[in-house]
């Protein structure tokens, strides 16, 4: 058994055995690449009309879906696109637990491959997504538990991509997956930058994860073995 699978079976009991609470209350969002810049220039294009690239504002705003008879087209942007090479590693980027929710390894659609995971932040889920990865590269299946700082694919340009980088967003969403607001202009996303911490790397916080974990849990048997 590899330590992967180990530290998963960990979580897990600590989820469905023990009731683990989140590491952090209030939603923080670590850098989810690899990309180390001098200057601290992390974001390629931001969230939103004003900081959506005028030469793709018009592509974007002609991006509509149609949900139970309603007709819904993005403003701008609805996501952060952060560097990346092609190759580099993509990790899952809050300190508290996620559950894959969708998987795509195939370049097959405008997003191209990527994968979307759900966490618990403060009371509220959220799903976070993560697009135009390398074929192929995302190991993880549908009901998966991940961790801060889990490896959760390569960096490409899959899709609908003018050059390599990651497409990062975060919708509010119900415990099943269902998205809070299909009609705020961008398909249900928020603006994550807030809430990102981007000079400090999901990568560097897996220690920091498995501690808190293992700390939660020796609380909670301490607890049940003297109660």
């Amino acid at each position: 058994m590899g330590w992967e699978t180990s530290f998963n079976l960990l979580i897990l009991l600590g989820q469905n055995i023990f009731l683990i609470q989140p590491i952090e209350n209030n939603m923080i969002l670590y850098n989810p690449t690899d990309h180390r810049s001098d200057n601290n220039t992390y974001i390629v294009q931001g969230f939103g009309i004003k900081n959506t690239s005028p030469s793709l504002l018009k592509d974007y705003q002609s991006i509509c879906i149609w949900r139970n008879g309603e007709k819904y087209c993005l403003k701008g942007h609805n996501g952060v696109d952060l560097y990346c090479k092609r190759g580099e590693l993509i990790y899952y980027n809050s300190p508290n637990v996620g559950r894959v929710y969708k998987v795509n390894n195939e370049d097959n659609n405008s997003a191209g491959c990527g994968i979307e995971i759900i966490s618990k932040e403060d009371g509220q889920y959220y799903k976070h997504t993560y697009w135009h990865f390398i074929a192929g590269s995302i190991k993880h299946k549908v009901g998966d538990i991940v961790f801060c700082g889990q490896q959760i694919g390569l960096g490409d340009s899959t899709g609908w991509s003018t050059g390599d980088h990651l497409h990062y967003m975060v919708k509010p969403c119900d415990k099943d997956g269902n998205i809070d607001f299909w009609d705020n202009g961008y398909f249900g996303a928020i603006d994550p930058t807030p809430y990102m911490v981007l000079n400090t790397f999901a990568k560097d916080r897996l220690k920091i994860t498995i501690k808190g974990l293992i700390l939660q849990l020796l609380i909670r048997l301490i607890k049940i073995k003297y109660v």
